[in-house]
């Protein structure tokens, strides 16, 4: 039962997430990464200090993984940067999700397609574990980056 809640409130946080008043698209191209940066996590009502990562996914293209507070508890969400020339825009890449909760936490992963179609894997959670290692799917046991002040770890790998 408890596994059938988790996956309708998870249902629900994607879902509230994506209606159209999120999923409309500003962008806006700057002439300066940290500019582009900071634009967007201004469109989140984010600072600087809540980024987790910024992750250089290949040439002209990198993710910024971000952390925010909500009532619920602490949300990731996923914006990207992409360079074209001398350019570089922010667009949101995938829907926000809230990993440390209250009452519990959830794992999570999914995949996230480059500007140049490459696919990429994003495993996320909670972990209180100083030397706290992910199983993947191929039976392969990897140690994830912890974000230091939450907890949260992430583990980014590309899809052969």
């Amino acid at each position: 039962m408890r596994k059938l809640n988790l996956l309708f409130l998870i249902l629900f946080l994607f879902s509230g997430c994506s209606s159209p008043t999120f999923q409309k698209e500003i962008t806006k191209s700057f002439n300066d990464e940290n500019k582009a940066i900071k634009y967007g996590l201004n469109l989140e009502g984010l600072k600087e200090q809540d980024i987790i990562e910024n992750i250089q996914l290949e040439k002209g293209e990198k993710i910024v993984l971000y952390k925010f507070r909500r009532a619920e508890g602490i949300a990731v969400g996923i914006g990207t940067i992409i360079q074209k020339n001398t350019t570089y825009t922010w667009k949101n890449k995938l829907p926000k999700v809230i990993i440390k909760q209250k009452k519990y936490n959830i794992s999570a992963n999914t995949t996230i397609k480059s500007h140049s179609n490459k696919s990429y894997e994003l495993y996320l959670g909670v972990t209180n574990k100083e030397n706290f290692t992910l199983k993947m799917p191929n039976g392969n046991t990897v140690t994830p980056n912890i974000d230091p002040a939450t907890d949260i770890y992430y583990y980014l790998y590309l899809v052969e």
